[in-house]
């Protein structure tokens, strides 16, 4: 047969009179065969096209049968395999018992490969096969203990073209008879491979650092410095990752699209950010579109880098390479299906990596920093803060980032809808589905395929998500709650708005000493309650403190000005009873008054005083009081660390809470939860 390394140009053209040989119609027949088969590895491709799995059985720890799946596929040299149903084999033929003329050249026409393992190999057969009279004698039933299976073999499926000879007749008594070939699609285990081709060159996605334990922000220092070490935290490795992207990518990315990547990200503004700042925290956004961006990325070139990394594999014409057992889904053996050059399917995937390459760097391209993005949001809202501040609805945080909105921070300004960023937000090659973009910040789009960008509350939001809110940063905390509720009950959204003003973080700190203090005094209280129970000469003192102690039990840190209550009684009790210790007499009022008119003995004081010295009930007190903020008027403040796991959304979930973080003047930040909070 003739290889693809060669294409026949030549073929017989027949003439009357001409006196015809076999040759002759068999050079057609081998030029017809070799165009049909080029058609197929010149426009369609080769390899596994689909099923074609394997498995085997086992008894113990010997191979009894192996399954084939039904599939189809086409070799290095355009012949096909096609498997109609599934198959079981359960016995085999050595190839060193087959007759010599029998030994299967597997269509290595390369001198260097003479030396293809065959010796030990198999040719399987299904029970039929092997009682057949062509095998019966030198067929047997599968005998492979499963480590030899997996170590030493390789399942592949042969093209055998056999030839069958008919018997010499006299001239006239059977001139249509003659020889004739034979196809049939053999199954072989062979000496495993040692040649396998290159693994690919797999890349792991980007992983950044998400903001975690926000509850236990007490300041808005510690609310800057939480932000921003992420966030430098971040760029660190998403700029690695897009250095290691644009390495890679030369082999197939277009050059000029390499130099506007690198030249993007060796901007000096690239990623610059405002340690000082309480204003940057769209930077963890931009990092989640930039991570979809890049994974996405990543992944379609994992799934189809083997269409465009040069084949160093073994040329096997007429040989399918199943693979390894037992069979994984990344054995780098199996011939798995790599379309031609001229596919339509292949010229799809490499205008769609270009696509989603360039869509990372054009993101990197039109960020803005703060500044601008500053600068932006006060021309845009600085005569109507409803104008600035948008609310969006998104798929969710998880889709892909075609089914997110177009952030805020890039700069749209100008822009209509031949924007670079609306062209590739979808990640496909074409503008086509440009309608489909969620997007709300855009001022300048008329046109009417983009209604949906202008107004996207016109549509269904039902199966949105979750919503962006976006450009209260930086304004002034009762306004932007206005401007974000009356949006939020216009629109009917299930979202509730509840504002935290990141000064009352110190409730944190009270919340903490308050339980120090608490866990003391019922310490405390249960020891007096042990001395001389039955003395009736402790009572009155025992029932102060009792009151005292379910006081403390039911109050709330939060709750500023009982907490002030309490710790005044315990203040005043205390210097009350050191008093009324020189009193000789007990009485059952348990009033303040009351109390410097209780006399006892000397005794019982010492022993009282005693105990709160041991438990620091006063120092404890003092610890308390010396935190608590000065001129509090309302009874409750709301912390982050009421909330049960916030986190930066930059917007808030379907029937979630938005909590807005601000510091008395100025909105600084924002978190969500995905359930309403109840004040």
């Amino acid at each position: 047969m003739i290889t693809m390394e060669t294409m026949k140009t030549k073929y017989p053209k027949y003439t009357p009179g001409q006196y015809l040989t076999s040759a002759n119609l068999n050079d057609s027949l081998d030029f017809v065969s070799q165009q049909e088969r080029l058609t197929r590895w010149k426009l369609l491709g080769k390899g596994i096209f689909n099923g074609l799995k394997y498995s085997y059985d086992f008894n113990g720890n010997k191979v009894t049968s192996i399954n084939l799946q039904a599939g189809t596929g086409l070799t290095d040299e355009g012949f096909l395999i096609d498997i109609t149903s599934d198959g079981k084999f359960t016995h085999c033929v050595e190839f060193g018992k087959m007759n010599p003329s029998d030994t299967y050249p597997l269509g290595i026409d390369n001198p260097a490969l003479s030396s293809f393992p065959l010796t030990g190999g198999f040719r399987l057969l299904n029970k039929t096969d092997a009682n057949s009279e062509a095998y019966q004698s030198i067929s047997s039933e599968i005998n492979l203990s499963i480590n030899d299976l997996q170590s030493k073999y390789t399942f592949a499926l042969y093209y055998e073209i056999g030839e069958i000879h008919t018997s010499k007749c006299s001239p006239g008594d059977c001139n249509t008879k003659g020889d004739y070939y034979t196809v049939s699609i053999v199954p072989m285990l062979v000496n495993k491979l040692n040649n396998t081709p290159k693994k690919l060159d797999f890349q792991t996605f980007l992983k950044l650092s998400s903001l975690r334990e926000i509850s236990l922000i007490s300041s808005e220092n510690g609310f800057r410095k939480k932000i921003n070490d992420t966030i430098a935290s971040n760029h660190l490795v998403v700029k690695d990752k897009l250095k290691s992207i644009i390495s890679f990518s030369k082999n197939f990315i277009p050059e000029n699209l390499i130099s506007e990547a690198t030249a993007t990200i060796s901007n000096t503004n690239f990623l610059n950010i405002n340690n000082n700042s309480s204003f940057n925290q769209y930077y963890i956004r931009f990092g989640r579109d930039i991570r979809k961006a890049v994974n996405e990325y990543l992944q379609f070139f994992n799934e189809t880098q083997k269409w465009f990394a040069p084949n160093q594999s073994t040329f096997y014409p007429k040989l399918l390479i199943l693979g390894n057992f037992p069979l994984k889904s990344d054995d780098g053996i199996r011939n798995n299906w790599v379309p031609a050059k001229t596919n339509n399917r292949k010229q799809f995937a490499l205008n769609r990596l270009n696509s989603l390459f360039n869509r990372i760097f054009t993101l990197c391209k039109y960020l803005m920093n703060e500044r601008e993005l500053l600068d932006s949001l006060i021309t845009s809202g600085a005569t109507n803060l409803t104008s600035r501040i948008r609310i969006t609805p998104q798929r969710g945080l998880s889709a892909m980032l075609s089914d997110s909105a177009i952030g805020y921070y890039y700069n749209l300004a100008g822009s209509v809808s031949g924007h670079p960023i609306y062209a590739l937000w979808d990640g496909e090659p074409s503008n086509e589905y440009l309608d489909q973009i969620y997007n709300y910040w855009d001022f300048s789009s008329k046109s009417e395929e983009r209604k949906q960008l202008e107004n996207p509350f016109s549509f269904d939001w039902t199966a949105m998500e979750h919503f962006l809110i976006e450009g209260h940063i930086g304004t002034k905390p009762d306004e932007a709650s206005k401007v974000i509720i009356a949006k939020i009950q216009n629109l009917g959204l299930p979202a509730k708005v509840v504002m935290v003003d990141i000064r009352n973080e110190s409730i944190v700190g009270i919340r903490e000493k308050y339980q120090l203090f608490l866990e003391a005094y019922r310490k405390f209280l249960k020891e007096l309650k042990s001395v001389e129970p039955t003395n009736p000469i402790y009572t009155g003192y025992k029932k102060p403190f009792e009151k005292m102690s379910i006081q403390l039990n039911e109050l709330s840190p939060k709750d500023i000005l009982s907490v002030k209550t309490v710790l005044n009684d315990v203040q005043s009790y205390t210097t009350m009873f050191a008093s009324a210790a020189k009193a000789k007499r007990a009485s059952g009022d348990v009033t303040t008054e009351a109390i410097a008119k209780v006399t006892v003995d000397s005794n019982v004081s010492a022993k009282i005083s005693a105990l709160m010295d041991k438990y620091e009930i006063g120092k404890l007190r003092k610890d308390i009081y010396d935190i608590l903020p000065k001129g509090v008027d309302t009874q409750s403040q709301i912390t982050l660390d009421d909330f049960v796991g916030p986190e930066y959304t930059g917007g808030v979930p379907k029937g979630g809470t938005f909590i807005m973080v601000h510091n008395g003047s100025t909105v600084i930040g924002d978190f969500s939860v995905p359930y309403f909070f109840k004040e």
